[in-house]
């Protein structure tokens, strides 16, 4: 996701456990990405939003148990016309 935004593009990603955030954040250090281009933060965006500032994102890419607790934040972040990214993590929520 990162290489297709760079260079001009940012990343902001988020995750709940701490050594997830620094596990994330060295592993793009170590593919040559730098803060210019990806921010890597510890939050719990069901409960606490993306603190990214209203209509500035273009997509919203949702990876988490209850992604629905989440839209109300992404919908206020996302710039007008785009779009909200759902990963379905089991065959149990396709049926």
């Amino acid at each position: 996701m990162l290489r297709t935004i760079a260079p001009s593009g940012h990343l902001h990603t988020f995750d709940f456990h701490e050594q997830r955030v620094q596990r994330a954040h060295n592993e793009f250090m170590a593919h040559g990405f730098d803060d210019t281009l990806v921010t890597v933060s510890q939050r719990d965006v069901c409960a606490d939003g993306f603190d990214v500032g209203a209509a500035v994102v273009d997509a919203v890419f949702l990876d988490l148990p209850s992604p629905w607790l989440a839209i109300p934040f992404a919908a206020r972040c996302l710039k007008p016309s785009n779009v909200i990214i759902r990963f379905i993590t089991s065959a149990k929520e396709v049926m």
